[in-house]
Protein backbone atom coordinates (compact mmCIF):
# COMPACT_ATOMS: atom_id res chain seq x y z
CA UNK A 1 0.00 0.00 0.00
CA UNK A 2 1.01 3.53 -0.71
CA UNK A 3 2.56 5.17 2.68
CA UNK A 4 0.89 8.33 1.77
CA UNK A 5 -2.82 6.72 1.90
CA UNK A 6 -4.84 8.08 4.95
CA UNK A 7 -5.71 4.93 7.89
CA UNK A 8 -8.91 4.90 6.56
CA UNK A 9 -8.10 4.51 3.45
CA UNK A 10 -6.05 1.65 3.55
CA UNK A 11 -8.44 -0.02 5.77
CA UNK A 12 -11.03 0.58 3.29
CA UNK A 13 -9.03 -1.16 0.61
CA UNK A 14 -7.99 -4.25 3.41
CA UNK A 15 -12.33 -4.27 4.09
CA UNK A 16 -13.35 -4.24 0.12
CA UNK A 17 -11.26 -7.49 -0.47
CA UNK A 18 -12.40 -9.72 2.10
CA UNK A 19 -14.27 -13.07 0.58
CA UNK A 20 -15.62 -13.62 3.99
CA UNK A 21 -17.66 -11.70 6.67
CA UNK A 22 -15.22 -10.39 9.29
CA UNK A 23 -15.21 -11.28 12.78
CA UNK A 24 -14.88 -9.38 15.91
CA UNK A 25 -12.59 -10.90 18.76
CA UNK A 26 -13.34 -8.77 21.33
CA UNK A 27 -11.59 -7.97 24.91
CA UNK A 28 -12.05 -5.67 28.34
CA UNK A 29 -10.74 -2.45 26.29
CA UNK A 30 -13.62 -2.31 24.52
CA UNK A 31 -16.05 -2.15 27.42
CA UNK A 32 -13.60 -0.22 29.13
CA UNK A 33 -13.38 2.60 26.41
CA UNK A 34 -17.47 2.40 26.18
CA UNK A 35 -18.68 1.83 29.68
CA UNK A 36 -15.81 2.75 31.78
CA UNK A 37 -15.81 -1.37 33.12
CA UNK A 38 -12.39 -2.56 34.66
CA UNK A 39 -9.46 -4.58 32.99
CA UNK A 40 -9.41 -7.64 34.57
CA UNK A 41 -6.09 -5.99 36.56
CA UNK A 42 -8.36 -2.99 37.62
CA UNK A 43 -11.24 -5.30 39.05
CA UNK A 44 -8.50 -7.34 41.60
CA UNK A 45 -6.93 -4.12 42.55
CA UNK A 46 -10.83 -2.80 43.67
CA UNK A 47 -11.55 -5.90 45.46
CA UNK A 48 -7.98 -5.71 47.03
CA UNK A 49 -8.84 -2.26 48.84
CA UNK A 50 -12.00 -4.13 49.36
CA UNK A 51 -10.43 -6.90 51.72
CA UNK A 52 -7.29 -4.52 53.26
CA UNK A 53 -9.33 -1.31 53.85
CA UNK A 54 -6.47 -0.68 56.82
CA UNK A 55 -4.17 -0.10 53.95
CA UNK A 56 -5.65 0.30 50.34
CA UNK A 57 -2.42 1.60 48.43
CA UNK A 58 -0.37 -1.36 49.30
CA UNK A 59 -3.47 -3.80 49.25
CA UNK A 60 -2.87 -4.88 45.36
CA UNK A 61 0.99 -5.77 46.07
CA UNK A 62 0.24 -7.90 49.35
CA UNK A 63 -1.85 -10.28 47.03
CA UNK A 64 0.24 -9.95 44.18
CA UNK A 65 3.39 -10.95 46.45
CA UNK A 66 1.63 -13.83 47.74
CA UNK A 67 0.13 -15.11 44.08
CA UNK A 68 4.24 -14.91 42.85
CA UNK A 69 5.11 -17.23 46.22
CA UNK A 70 2.24 -19.80 45.69
CA UNK A 71 3.63 -20.22 41.83
CA UNK A 72 7.00 -20.75 43.01
CA UNK A 73 6.16 -22.70 45.51
CA UNK A 74 3.46 -24.95 43.40
CA UNK A 75 6.57 -24.88 40.56
CA UNK A 76 4.08 -24.30 38.00
CA UNK A 77 3.43 -21.52 35.39
CA UNK A 78 -0.17 -19.98 36.56
CA UNK A 79 -1.46 -17.21 35.34
CA UNK A 80 -0.41 -14.30 38.08
CA UNK A 81 -4.23 -12.75 37.89
CA UNK A 82 -5.86 -15.78 37.99
CA UNK A 83 -3.87 -16.71 40.88
CA UNK A 84 -4.58 -13.40 42.81
CA UNK A 85 -8.53 -14.23 41.68
CA UNK A 86 -8.35 -17.67 44.08
CA UNK A 87 -6.63 -15.80 46.84
CA UNK A 88 -9.03 -13.14 46.79
CA UNK A 89 -11.93 -14.89 46.37
CA UNK A 90 -10.71 -17.22 49.76
CA UNK A 91 -10.36 -14.07 51.57
CA UNK A 92 -13.92 -12.58 50.44
CA UNK A 93 -15.62 -15.58 51.20
CA UNK A 94 -14.10 -16.33 54.29
CA UNK A 95 -15.16 -12.66 55.56
CA UNK A 96 -18.46 -12.74 54.15
CA UNK A 97 -19.38 -15.51 56.65
CA UNK A 98 -17.60 -14.30 59.56
CA UNK A 99 -18.20 -10.73 59.85
CA UNK A 100 -21.69 -9.53 60.09
CA UNK A 101 -21.02 -5.80 58.91
CA UNK A 102 -19.45 -6.97 55.55
CA UNK A 103 -21.61 -9.28 55.13
CA UNK A 104 -24.45 -6.79 55.72
CA UNK A 105 -22.93 -4.48 52.84
CA UNK A 106 -22.61 -7.18 50.65
CA UNK A 107 -26.37 -9.10 51.32
CA UNK A 108 -27.80 -8.90 47.97
CA UNK A 109 -27.61 -12.57 47.03
CA UNK A 110 -27.45 -14.07 50.46
CA UNK A 111 -29.95 -16.95 49.24
CA UNK A 112 -27.40 -18.05 46.42
CA UNK A 113 -24.53 -17.96 48.72
CA UNK A 114 -26.51 -19.96 51.10
CA UNK A 115 -27.23 -22.68 48.23
CA UNK A 116 -23.17 -22.74 47.75
CA UNK A 117 -22.47 -20.39 45.08
CA UNK A 118 -19.47 -18.15 45.69
CA UNK A 119 -20.00 -14.60 47.31
CA UNK A 120 -16.90 -13.11 45.94
CA UNK A 121 -18.42 -14.68 42.20
CA UNK A 122 -21.43 -12.74 42.81
CA UNK A 123 -19.78 -9.93 43.86
CA UNK A 124 -17.99 -9.65 40.62
CA UNK A 125 -21.25 -9.89 38.57
CA UNK A 126 -23.16 -7.39 40.80
CA UNK A 127 -20.70 -4.76 40.36
CA UNK A 128 -20.26 -5.43 36.49
CA UNK A 129 -24.06 -5.85 36.45
CA UNK A 130 -24.40 -2.14 38.19
CA UNK A 131 -21.58 -0.87 35.95
CA UNK A 132 -23.30 -1.54 33.28
CA UNK A 133 -26.48 -0.38 33.19
CA UNK A 134 -25.38 3.07 34.64
CA UNK A 135 -23.98 3.53 31.51
CA UNK A 136 -25.79 1.35 29.09
CA UNK A 137 -28.67 4.70 28.79
CA UNK A 138 -25.86 6.99 27.55
CA UNK A 139 -24.52 4.82 24.81
CA UNK A 140 -26.73 5.50 22.35
CA UNK A 141 -25.35 8.68 22.61
CA UNK A 142 -21.86 7.87 21.29
CA UNK A 143 -21.19 8.31 17.32
CA UNK A 144 -18.39 5.14 17.34
CA UNK A 145 -21.76 3.40 18.63
CA UNK A 146 -23.93 4.68 16.39
CA UNK A 147 -22.06 4.04 13.42
CA UNK A 148 -21.34 0.29 14.61
CA UNK A 149 -25.35 -0.19 14.86
CA UNK A 150 -25.47 0.67 11.34
CA UNK A 151 -23.43 -1.74 10.35
CA UNK A 152 -23.74 -5.31 12.75
CA UNK A 153 -26.53 -6.64 10.80
CA UNK A 154 -24.87 -7.05 7.35
CA UNK A 155 -21.38 -6.24 7.89
CA UNK A 156 -20.43 -8.61 11.13
CA UNK A 157 -20.11 -12.49 10.66
CA UNK A 158 -19.91 -13.26 14.56
CA UNK A 159 -18.32 -12.05 18.01
CA UNK A 160 -15.96 -13.65 19.84
CA UNK A 161 -14.96 -12.34 23.30
CA UNK A 162 -13.88 -12.90 26.93
CA UNK A 163 -15.78 -10.62 28.24
CA UNK A 164 -18.55 -11.01 30.88
CA UNK A 165 -20.61 -8.37 30.46
CA UNK A 166 -23.83 -8.14 28.56
CA UNK A 167 -22.18 -4.93 26.31
CA UNK A 168 -22.40 -6.98 22.88
CA UNK A 169 -25.90 -8.59 23.68
CA UNK A 170 -27.11 -4.60 23.77
CA UNK A 171 -25.03 -3.40 20.20
CA UNK A 172 -25.99 -7.13 18.68
CA UNK A 173 -29.61 -7.92 19.62
CA UNK A 174 -30.04 -10.21 16.65
CA UNK A 175 -26.72 -12.47 17.34
CA UNK A 176 -27.50 -15.14 19.23
CA UNK A 177 -25.36 -15.40 22.71
CA UNK A 178 -23.30 -19.04 23.58
CA UNK A 179 -22.31 -19.14 26.96
CA UNK A 180 -18.65 -20.64 27.96
CA UNK A 181 -17.63 -23.92 27.02
CA UNK A 182 -20.74 -26.06 28.00
CA UNK A 183 -22.70 -24.00 25.35
CA UNK A 184 -20.05 -23.79 23.03
CA UNK A 185 -20.08 -28.16 23.47
CA UNK A 186 -23.60 -28.84 23.83
CA UNK A 187 -25.70 -26.14 21.66
CA UNK A 188 -25.56 -26.27 18.05
CA UNK A 189 -23.69 -23.45 16.13
CA UNK A 190 -23.84 -22.29 12.88
CA UNK A 191 -21.00 -20.25 12.54
CA UNK A 192 -22.85 -16.57 11.86
CA UNK A 193 -24.78 -14.34 13.31
CA UNK A 194 -23.43 -15.71 17.23
CA UNK A 195 -21.54 -14.62 20.56
CA UNK A 196 -18.57 -16.54 21.69
CA UNK A 197 -18.85 -15.55 25.36
CA UNK A 198 -15.45 -17.95 25.78
CA UNK A 199 -14.64 -16.80 29.53
CA UNK A 200 -18.68 -16.99 30.45
CA UNK A 201 -20.98 -14.15 31.33
CA UNK A 202 -22.62 -12.09 34.40
CA UNK A 203 -25.80 -13.94 32.97
CA UNK A 204 -24.91 -17.00 34.36
CA UNK A 205 -22.84 -17.07 37.38
CA UNK A 206 -21.16 -20.19 37.68
CA UNK A 207 -19.82 -19.64 33.84
CA UNK A 208 -17.12 -16.73 34.65
CA UNK A 209 -13.50 -17.77 34.67
CA UNK A 210 -11.46 -15.81 37.12
CA UNK A 211 -9.86 -18.31 39.49
CA UNK A 212 -6.93 -20.19 39.06
CA UNK A 213 -9.73 -23.34 39.15
CA UNK A 214 -11.81 -21.92 36.42
CA UNK A 215 -8.63 -21.26 34.30
CA UNK A 216 -7.47 -25.05 35.20
CA UNK A 217 -11.04 -26.67 34.15
CA UNK A 218 -11.18 -23.91 31.40
CA UNK A 219 -8.20 -25.87 29.85
CA UNK A 220 -9.41 -29.57 30.38
CA UNK A 221 -12.00 -28.93 27.56
CA UNK A 222 -10.57 -26.32 25.74
CA UNK A 223 -9.60 -28.72 22.43
CA UNK A 224 -12.72 -28.22 20.84
CA UNK A 225 -12.70 -24.52 21.49
CA UNK A 226 -9.43 -24.35 20.22
CA UNK A 227 -10.46 -26.04 17.22
CA UNK A 228 -13.22 -23.87 16.83
CA UNK A 229 -11.80 -20.60 16.55
CA UNK A 230 -8.64 -21.95 14.73
CA UNK A 231 -11.76 -22.74 11.89
CA UNK A 232 -12.97 -19.24 12.49
CA UNK A 233 -9.19 -17.50 12.39
CA UNK A 234 -8.32 -19.48 9.04
CA UNK A 235 -11.72 -18.93 7.30
CA UNK A 236 -12.49 -14.89 8.60
CA UNK A 237 -10.86 -12.10 8.54
CA UNK A 238 -10.64 -11.06 12.59
CA UNK A 239 -10.32 -7.94 13.69
CA UNK A 240 -9.08 -7.62 17.46
CA UNK A 241 -10.33 -4.64 19.16
CA UNK A 242 -9.96 -3.99 23.11
CA UNK A 243 -6.79 -6.53 23.17
CA UNK A 244 -2.85 -5.71 24.34
CA UNK A 245 -0.23 -7.37 21.87
CA UNK A 246 1.43 -8.39 25.44
CA UNK A 247 -1.80 -10.50 26.60
CA UNK A 248 -0.99 -13.95 27.23
CA UNK A 249 -4.66 -15.60 26.18
CA UNK A 250 -4.45 -13.78 22.58
CA UNK A 251 -0.65 -14.76 22.32
CA UNK A 252 -1.42 -18.77 22.90
CA UNK A 253 -4.28 -18.17 20.12
CA UNK A 254 -1.62 -16.40 17.51
CA UNK A 255 0.81 -18.68 18.72
CA UNK A 256 -1.71 -21.45 17.85
CA UNK A 257 -2.71 -19.90 14.45
CA UNK A 258 0.73 -19.38 13.87
CA UNK A 259 1.43 -23.16 13.02
CA UNK A 260 -1.27 -24.03 11.04
CA UNK A 261 -0.05 -21.55 8.65
CA UNK A 262 2.49 -22.37 5.95
CA UNK A 263 5.37 -19.75 5.06
CA UNK A 264 3.71 -18.77 1.17
CA UNK A 265 0.34 -17.96 2.58
CA UNK A 266 1.95 -15.50 5.63
CA UNK A 267 1.63 -12.45 3.74
CA UNK A 268 -2.07 -13.07 2.99
CA UNK A 269 -2.98 -13.91 6.45
CA UNK A 270 -1.76 -10.83 7.64
CA UNK A 271 -4.46 -9.15 5.50
CA UNK A 272 -7.52 -11.14 7.78
CA UNK A 273 -5.64 -10.96 11.44
CA UNK A 274 -6.22 -7.23 11.83
CA UNK A 275 -5.13 -5.58 15.49
CA UNK A 276 -6.40 -2.67 16.49
CA UNK A 277 -5.17 -0.64 19.36
CA UNK A 278 -6.88 2.05 21.19
CA UNK A 279 -4.79 5.28 21.98
CA UNK A 280 -6.05 7.00 24.66
CA UNK A 281 -6.49 10.83 24.74
CA UNK A 282 -3.29 11.25 26.69
CA UNK A 283 -0.99 9.33 24.55
CA UNK A 284 1.12 10.90 23.12
CA UNK A 285 1.84 7.77 19.99
CA UNK A 286 0.96 8.33 16.66
CA UNK A 287 -1.75 6.61 14.90
CA UNK A 288 -0.48 4.28 12.91
CA UNK A 289 -0.79 1.30 10.25
CA UNK A 290 1.54 -1.77 10.06
CA UNK A 291 2.19 -5.18 9.13
CA UNK A 292 3.37 -6.71 12.21
CA UNK A 293 5.27 -9.87 11.75
CA UNK A 294 7.69 -10.58 14.75
CA UNK A 295 5.84 -10.62 17.76
CA UNK A 296 8.39 -11.97 19.70
CA UNK A 297 11.34 -14.79 18.73
CA UNK A 298 9.59 -17.72 19.44
CA UNK A 299 5.74 -17.02 17.82
CA UNK A 300 5.77 -15.23 14.32
CA UNK A 301 2.80 -14.45 12.80
CA UNK A 302 2.52 -11.44 10.72
CA UNK A 303 -0.73 -9.49 11.06
CA UNK A 304 -2.07 -5.73 10.16
CA UNK A 305 -1.30 -3.65 13.33
CA UNK A 306 -3.35 -0.69 13.87
CA UNK A 307 -3.05 2.12 16.55
CA UNK A 308 -6.15 4.73 16.38
CA UNK A 309 -7.45 7.62 18.81
CA UNK A 310 -10.85 6.70 17.66
CA UNK A 311 -12.67 3.27 16.35
CA UNK A 312 -14.81 5.12 13.46
CA UNK A 313 -12.72 4.27 10.79
CA UNK A 314 -12.20 0.55 11.67
CA UNK A 315 -16.45 0.93 11.72
CA UNK A 316 -16.36 3.08 8.77
CA UNK A 317 -14.71 0.06 6.81
CA UNK A 318 -16.57 -2.62 7.72
CA UNK A 319 -19.05 -0.89 6.34
CA UNK A 320 -17.46 -1.91 2.70
CA UNK A 321 -18.17 -5.58 3.81
CA UNK A 322 -21.58 -6.68 2.15
CA UNK A 323 -22.74 -9.88 2.54
CA UNK A 324 -25.05 -11.34 -0.43
CA UNK A 325 -27.22 -12.29 2.34
CA UNK A 326 -27.88 -10.81 6.13
CA UNK A 327 -26.07 -13.01 8.49
CA UNK A 328 -29.65 -13.27 10.27
CA UNK A 329 -31.06 -15.01 7.30
CA UNK A 330 -28.27 -17.25 7.11
CA UNK A 331 -28.47 -18.46 10.36
CA UNK A 332 -32.31 -19.04 10.29
CA UNK A 333 -31.74 -21.31 7.03
CA UNK A 334 -29.00 -22.79 8.50
CA UNK A 335 -31.11 -23.41 12.11
CA UNK A 336 -34.05 -24.63 10.11
CA UNK A 337 -32.26 -27.73 7.79
CA UNK A 338 -30.45 -28.53 10.64
CA UNK A 339 -33.53 -29.12 12.80
CA UNK A 340 -35.09 -30.60 9.39
CA UNK A 341 -32.22 -33.14 9.36
CA UNK A 342 -31.91 -33.78 12.54
CA UNK A 343 -36.18 -34.57 13.34
CA UNK A 344 -36.84 -35.33 9.58
CA UNK A 345 -39.52 -31.86 10.34
CA UNK A 346 -39.33 -29.11 8.28
CA UNK A 347 -40.26 -25.64 10.39
CA UNK A 348 -42.75 -23.26 9.53
CA UNK A 349 -40.74 -20.80 7.49
CA UNK A 350 -39.35 -23.72 5.31
CA UNK A 351 -41.31 -25.62 2.87
CA UNK A 352 -40.25 -28.85 1.21
CA UNK A 353 -42.44 -30.48 -1.39
CA UNK A 354 -42.49 -32.44 -4.67
CA UNK A 355 -41.74 -31.78 -7.77
CA UNK A 356 -45.56 -31.56 -9.29
CA UNK A 357 -46.86 -29.33 -5.86
CA UNK A 358 -49.44 -26.54 -6.77
CA UNK A 359 -48.42 -23.65 -4.39
CA UNK A 360 -46.35 -22.27 -1.71
CA UNK A 361 -47.91 -21.16 1.67
CA UNK A 362 -47.44 -17.66 1.61
CA UNK A 363 -45.89 -17.76 5.46
CA UNK A 364 -43.02 -19.73 3.93
CA UNK A 365 -39.40 -17.83 3.63
CA UNK A 366 -37.36 -20.62 2.51
CA UNK A 367 -38.25 -22.87 -0.63
CA UNK A 368 -35.78 -26.46 -0.88
CA UNK A 369 -36.29 -28.53 -3.69
CA UNK A 370 -35.42 -29.81 -6.95
CA UNK A 371 -37.55 -29.18 -10.01
CA UNK A 372 -38.94 -26.49 -12.53
CA UNK A 373 -37.51 -22.43 -11.47
CA UNK A 374 -40.76 -21.31 -12.88
CA UNK A 375 -42.50 -22.65 -10.14
CA UNK A 376 -40.14 -21.68 -7.56
CA UNK A 377 -38.73 -18.52 -9.24
CA UNK A 378 -40.87 -15.81 -6.76
CA UNK A 379 -39.42 -17.31 -3.18
CA UNK A 380 -35.81 -17.38 -5.39
CA UNK A 381 -36.04 -13.78 -4.41
CA UNK A 382 -37.42 -13.30 -1.14
CA UNK A 383 -33.84 -12.54 -0.01
CA UNK A 384 -34.05 -9.18 -1.93
CA UNK A 385 -34.68 -6.66 0.60
CA UNK A 386 -37.66 -4.02 -0.68
CA UNK A 387 -34.80 -1.34 -0.42
CA UNK A 388 -32.91 -2.78 -2.86
CA UNK A 389 -35.79 -2.74 -4.92
CA UNK A 390 -35.68 1.21 -4.30
CA UNK A 391 -32.36 1.79 -5.44
CA UNK A 392 -31.76 -0.56 -8.40
CA UNK A 393 -34.04 1.47 -10.04
CA UNK A 394 -31.85 4.66 -9.27
CA UNK A 395 -28.37 2.59 -9.30
CA UNK A 396 -29.43 -0.40 -11.50
CA UNK A 397 -26.99 -2.70 -9.10
CA UNK A 398 -29.71 -5.49 -8.44
CA UNK A 399 -28.95 -7.65 -10.77
CA UNK A 400 -24.93 -7.82 -9.93
CA UNK A 401 -26.03 -8.72 -6.78
CA UNK A 402 -28.56 -11.30 -7.21
CA UNK A 403 -27.79 -13.26 -10.89
CA UNK A 404 -30.99 -15.14 -11.86
CA UNK A 405 -31.49 -16.79 -15.39
CA UNK A 406 -35.06 -15.33 -15.78
CA UNK A 407 -34.20 -11.99 -13.43
CA UNK A 408 -36.73 -9.72 -14.06
CA UNK A 409 -39.81 -12.15 -14.33
CA UNK A 410 -38.01 -13.33 -11.04
CA UNK A 411 -38.47 -9.19 -9.58
CA UNK A 412 -42.05 -9.24 -11.12
CA UNK A 413 -42.96 -11.98 -8.99
CA UNK A 414 -41.28 -10.71 -6.16
CA UNK A 415 -42.89 -7.66 -6.44
CA UNK A 416 -46.55 -8.74 -6.61
CA UNK A 417 -45.84 -10.93 -3.62
CA UNK A 418 -44.75 -8.22 -1.68
CA UNK A 419 -47.69 -5.99 -3.23
CA UNK A 420 -50.18 -8.81 -1.74
CA UNK A 421 -48.37 -7.86 1.65
CA UNK A 422 -49.33 -4.42 1.04
CA UNK A 423 -45.61 -2.67 0.20
CA UNK A 424 -46.09 -0.56 -3.18
CA UNK A 425 -42.64 -0.99 -4.53
CA UNK A 426 -41.69 0.58 -8.30
CA UNK A 427 -42.07 -1.85 -11.26
CA UNK A 428 -41.96 -0.51 -14.67
CA UNK A 429 -38.39 -0.64 -15.02
CA UNK A 430 -38.91 -4.19 -14.81
CA UNK A 431 -42.30 -4.50 -16.78
CA UNK A 432 -40.46 -3.25 -20.03
CA UNK A 433 -38.14 -6.71 -20.38
CA UNK A 434 -41.11 -9.28 -19.04
CA UNK A 435 -43.30 -10.56 -22.00
CA UNK A 436 -47.08 -8.90 -21.81
CA UNK A 437 -48.53 -12.68 -20.96
CA UNK A 438 -46.00 -13.05 -17.77
CA UNK A 439 -46.92 -9.41 -16.24
CA UNK A 440 -49.60 -10.30 -13.27
CA UNK A 441 -53.01 -8.25 -14.34
CA UNK A 442 -52.63 -6.47 -10.76
CA UNK A 443 -49.62 -4.61 -12.05
CA UNK A 444 -51.26 -4.02 -15.71
CA UNK A 445 -54.76 -2.30 -13.44
CA UNK A 446 -51.99 0.03 -11.46
CA UNK A 447 -50.32 0.86 -14.78
CA UNK A 448 -52.93 3.53 -15.50
CA UNK A 449 -51.50 5.39 -12.60
CA UNK A 450 -51.42 8.93 -12.80
CA UNK A 451 -48.67 11.65 -11.62
CA UNK A 452 -51.01 12.80 -8.21
CA UNK A 453 -51.10 9.27 -7.70
CA UNK A 454 -48.06 9.02 -6.91
CA UNK A 455 -48.18 11.18 -3.90
CA UNK A 456 -50.42 11.38 -1.25
CA UNK A 457 -53.90 13.32 -2.33
CA UNK A 458 -52.91 16.20 -0.11
CA UNK A 459 -49.46 17.39 -1.59
CA UNK A 460 -51.54 17.44 -5.12
CA UNK A 461 -53.26 20.51 -3.25
CA UNK A 462 -49.80 22.14 -2.64
CA UNK A 463 -48.77 21.68 -6.34
CA UNK A 464 -48.24 24.71 -8.94
CA UNK A 465 -48.35 26.97 -5.52
CA UNK A 466 -44.49 27.04 -4.59
CA UNK A 467 -42.28 29.72 -5.35
CA UNK A 468 -39.55 27.23 -6.83
CA UNK A 469 -40.17 25.96 -10.57
CA UNK A 470 -37.19 23.38 -11.03
CA UNK A 471 -35.54 20.81 -8.55
CA UNK A 472 -32.30 22.75 -9.70
CA UNK A 473 -33.48 25.66 -7.75
CA UNK A 474 -34.56 23.30 -5.08
CA UNK A 475 -31.02 21.88 -4.57
CA UNK A 476 -29.74 25.29 -4.70
CA UNK A 477 -32.09 26.71 -2.01
CA UNK A 478 -32.34 24.27 0.65
CA UNK A 479 -29.11 22.04 1.30
CA UNK A 480 -31.25 19.55 4.02
CA UNK A 481 -32.68 16.76 2.23
CA UNK A 482 -35.94 16.48 4.27
CA UNK A 483 -36.74 20.51 2.74
CA UNK A 484 -35.69 19.35 -0.62
CA UNK A 485 -38.00 16.57 -0.81
CA UNK A 486 -41.11 18.79 0.59
CA UNK A 487 -40.76 21.13 -2.08
CA UNK A 488 -40.04 18.70 -4.80
CA UNK A 489 -43.47 17.46 -4.30
CA UNK A 490 -45.07 20.57 -5.06
CA UNK A 491 -43.54 21.18 -8.38
CA UNK A 492 -46.03 20.69 -11.22
CA UNK A 493 -45.43 17.65 -13.58
CA UNK A 494 -43.88 19.73 -16.14
CA UNK A 495 -41.75 21.40 -13.53
CA UNK A 496 -39.70 18.47 -12.95
CA UNK A 497 -37.19 17.42 -15.54
CA UNK A 498 -35.95 13.50 -15.41
CA UNK A 499 -32.23 14.48 -15.61
CA UNK A 500 -32.21 16.44 -12.37
CA UNK A 501 -34.77 14.18 -10.48
CA UNK A 502 -31.94 11.75 -11.40
CA UNK A 503 -28.80 13.22 -10.40
CA UNK A 504 -30.05 14.20 -7.02
CA UNK A 505 -31.45 10.66 -5.87
CA UNK A 506 -27.80 9.04 -7.31
CA UNK A 507 -25.98 11.35 -5.10
CA UNK A 508 -28.48 10.73 -2.36
CA UNK A 509 -27.85 6.88 -2.68
CA UNK A 510 -24.56 6.86 -3.35
CA UNK A 511 -23.82 9.22 -0.14
CA UNK A 512 -26.49 7.40 2.09
CA UNK A 513 -28.55 4.14 1.21
CA UNK A 514 -32.33 4.34 2.35
CA UNK A 515 -31.74 1.89 5.08
CA UNK A 516 -28.87 4.03 6.72
CA UNK A 517 -31.93 6.82 7.42
CA UNK A 518 -33.69 4.45 8.93
CA UNK A 519 -30.95 3.38 11.27
CA UNK A 520 -30.59 6.51 12.47
CA UNK A 521 -33.91 6.71 13.44
CA UNK A 522 -35.07 9.38 10.31
CA UNK A 523 -37.87 7.26 9.23
CA UNK A 524 -39.80 9.75 7.90
CA UNK A 525 -37.13 10.82 5.37
CA UNK A 526 -36.75 7.10 4.26
CA UNK A 527 -40.31 6.41 3.10
CA UNK A 528 -40.18 10.39 1.48
CA UNK A 529 -37.03 9.10 -0.49
CA UNK A 530 -38.71 6.31 -1.69
CA UNK A 531 -41.72 8.10 -2.95
CA UNK A 532 -39.25 10.02 -4.84
CA UNK A 533 -37.91 6.86 -6.58
CA UNK A 534 -41.64 5.37 -7.28
CA UNK A 535 -41.88 9.06 -9.22
CA UNK A 536 -38.49 8.85 -11.32
CA UNK A 537 -39.61 4.92 -12.14
CA UNK A 538 -42.92 6.09 -13.41
CA UNK A 539 -41.83 9.47 -15.99
CA UNK A 540 -38.66 7.72 -16.36
CA UNK A 541 -39.97 4.26 -17.72
CA UNK A 542 -43.78 4.49 -17.72
CA UNK A 543 -42.69 6.11 -21.74
CA UNK A 544 -40.62 4.25 -22.67
CA UNK A 545 -40.86 2.78 -26.38
CA UNK A 546 -42.09 -0.89 -26.30
CA UNK A 547 -44.65 -0.30 -22.97
CA UNK A 548 -47.24 1.34 -24.81
CA UNK A 549 -46.63 -1.19 -27.16
CA UNK A 550 -47.80 -3.78 -25.13
CA UNK A 551 -50.86 -1.80 -24.07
Amino acid sequence: MNPQESIQTKLNALCKNFKRLPYLFVGSGFSRRYLGLPSWKTLLEYYARQLKEDDPDLAFLIYENMAEDKINSDRNQGNKFAVIASLLEKDFNTRWLNDPAFRQKHSAYRAQVQENESAFRLDVIQYIQESTQQRLPKLSEDPEIQKLKQIHNRNIGGVITTNYDILLEHLFPKFNPFVGQDDLLLKPMFGINEIYKIHGCVSQPSSIVITQKDYEHFQEKCDYLTAKLLTIFLENPIFFLGYSLSDENIRKILKSVAGCIPPEKQDEISKQLIFIDWLPPESQENEQFEIVRNLSQTDILPMTHVRLRSFTPVYEALAKVRSRYAPKLLYQLKHDIYKLVLTQEPTEKMYIQGLDDGKIPNHVEFVIGVGVLDQFGMKGFTKIDSDEIFEDIILDNLKEKYPHSDFHTGIIRYILNEENGKKTLPFYKYIQSVPQHEIPEKLWIKYSQTFDEIFPPQKSMQRGKSKFHSIREIVEYAEVIYKQIYNIKALLQSEIQIDELEDLLRNLLKEHPISTWREKGFQPYASQIRSLIRLYDWMKFKKEKGIADKL
